[in-house]
This record gives C-alpha cells, sequence and structure tokens, in this order.
C-alpha cells in the first residue's frame, strides 16, 4: 500500500520525516499520517514525492514495480479515491468513540452537579426553615476529656449548632478546648 512505500522509500533516500516534510512544504505530522494510513496525500505532493524518491507515482501508489508505467492525472486520482475510502471507516470509527466518550463524560458530570445542587439546596431550605432543632437526629461527641451529652448539625457542611449539656462546662453553641473557647456563635 502506499503507506509502507511511503515510508521504505523515504528510508532508502535516507530522509527523515521532518526533510521531506520540508521539501513537500507541509508539516512533519503529515508525513506521519501519510505512513500511518490515516490519509493519503494530493496529486500534487505525490508527483513531488515521485520526483524526491526518483521513482513514479504508480510505484509509491501501487506496490508493483512497473517503473515505467505512465499514469496521468485521473488515474492518480482514482487511486487516491479509493485509498481515501478505505481510511474513512477507520476514521469515523474513531471519531464515533470519542463522541460517545465525550457525551458520556458530560452526562456523568452533568448528573454529579444536579445532584451536588439538589444536596446543596436542601441545605439551604434546611438552614432558612424554622423548624425545632431538638428534633434533630443526636450525635454524641468528646471534647478534651468533656463528654456532652448530645450535638446536633443545622445542615452539612455550613452551619453546626451543639447543643451542650451534662456537668460541663460549655454554654450552649459553644465549643471549648482546654477552656478556651473556640467558637460561639450564640
Amino acid at each position: 500500500m502506499f503507506n509502507d512505500n511511503l515510508k521504505r522509500e523515504r528510508k532508502k533516500a535516507g530522509l527523515t520525516q521532518e526533510d521531506l516534510a520540508s521539501e513537500l512544504h507541509v508539516v512533519r505530522q503529515t508525513i506521519s499520517k501519510w505512513e500511518k494510513g490515516l490519509s493519503v496525500p494530493d496529486s500534487i505532493s505525490l508527483e513531488k514525492m515521485s520526483e524526491i524518491f526518483e521513482v513514479s507515482v504508480a510505484n509509491l501508489l501501487d506496490s508493483t514495480e512497473d517503473v515505467n508505467a505512465k499514469i496521468n492525472q485521473e488515474d492518480i486520482l482514482e487511486q487516491l479515491v479509493i485509498f481515501n475510502e478505505q481510511n474513512a471507516e477507520k476514521i469515523r470509527t474513531k471519531n464515533r468513540i470519542k463522541k460517545r466518550v465525550k457525551r458520556l463524560g458530560i452526562v456523568v458530570i452533568g448528573v454529579l452537579v444536579i445532584l451536588w445542587l439538589g444536596l446543596l439546596s436542601i441545605d439551604i431550605v434546611r438552614l432558612k426553615g424554622n423548624e425545632d432543632i431538638s428534633k434533630r437526629p443526636i450525635v454524641t461527641t468528646y471534647l478534651e476529656g468533656y463528654a456532652p451529652e448530645r450535638m446536633y448539625y443545622e445542615s452539612i457542611g455550613y452551619t453546626v449548632y451543639y447543643n451542650l449539656t451534662g456537668d460541663a462546662q460549655f454554654k450552649s453553641g459553644e465549643i471549648r478546648v482546654l477552656g478556651i473557647p473556640l467558637i460561639n456563635w450564640e
């Protein structure tokens, strides 16, 4: 195929992809795509390559060794169309897979954002509500040797209300460590 012939002729001529690219006035990545079979050159580039490698365009496009065969512009275009059709399906498949992965990523991120916004809105509603805090779940905690009876969470991650009772020397809504008040929101 063309990609194998191009690679073979380029190496036979002692050229790097960069050298060939500069002679054809294209970037090195274009030569790499041609050699990998991901795309094919236009007819002008084919003619330039045949001059650089001193082989016929037919030799570049075919695996036959008929060096003296003359090929006209229309035949070159027909063979280019065939090569493009062969590579088009492979490229379409890769693009479809990329699109599906992107769509899946967007859906997953969207679901996560919706869940996060839902939790955030629940917290905001809980903060604005005037419900009795004594009806909240009770969590037992220990602070520096003291054992307060209960601790209430007003909401997740925003405001925490502690109702500390017992023999500890705390006021409601206060947290102390080593007797130093750290937080007092009443």
